[in-house]
């Protein structure tokens, strides 16, 4: 099963929530360009984790519990 571009982005515009997008600067996955560009929906936070790869929660815990509890107090969460 394929998911088209275009699928993603519309189920991506439908969030109607806040979003904090969390990801790893060292991770050879996912491109940060493509992340930055899917977080400047409204109410969307683009958080990276600088020296971490594509196990953020995995490599770095701390910093991931860290930076969602910092996005969720600036929330008022």
């Amino acid at each position: 099963m394929f998911i088209t571009q275009r699928r993603t982005n519309e189920a991506l515009d439908s969030v109607r929530v806040p979003v904090l997008v969390l990801w790893g600067s060292d991770d050879p996955l996912v491109d940060p360009t493509s992340l930055l560009q899917h977080a400047r929906r409204p109410n969307w936070t683009p958080r990276p984790i600088d020296d971490v790869g594509h196990l953020l929660p995995v490599e770095a815990p701390d910093l991931c519990a860290q930076a969602v509890g910092q996005w969720l107090a600036g929330i008022g969460a």
